[in-house]
């Protein structure tokens, strides 16, 4: 009886565990043809941060973009070895709640084509 205890517990945490967000909130993006492009915000969706926080997106293998901060396109640093479009504002971010748009297309398509991934969050 306490095998099965014991046991039905572990399942318990393994099922909890694969429906845990580990990615910075990546796995509530929706992006049109369900394409698996993001790995992960920078910082997450909704997350409360400091000034000098980056901001970006983690891509998979096979897409490239560009980022926009609070409705103006920044100069980003493309980070290729971890395919990751990344910016940290010189000045800092400014307080309260900011949003990041990632233009995202595949590296073998035009920009024409991108897809919009927007999300916001919190600078405390």
């Amino acid at each position: 009886m306490l095998t099965l205890l014991v046991l039905a517990c572990l399942v318990g945490l393994v099922v909890a565990g694969q429906r845990t967000v580990r990615n910075g909130g990546a796995d509530d993006v929706a992006i049109t043809g369900g394409d698996d492009a993001v790995e992960a915000l920078i910082p997450g969706r909704d997350a409360e941060t400091l000034s000098q926080t980056e901001v970006g997106i983690d891509l998979a293998d096979g897409w490239t973009g560009t980022l926009s901060l609070n409705g103006e396109e920044v100069d980003a640093q493309r980070v290729d070895a971890l395919n990751q479009l990344l910016y940290r504002p010189p000045e800092g971010l400014d307080s309260g709640r900011n949003c990041v748009t990632a233009a995202i297309y595949r590296s073998s398509e035009s920009p024409e084509s991108a897809r919009d991934v927007t999300w916001c969050f919190e600078v405390t």
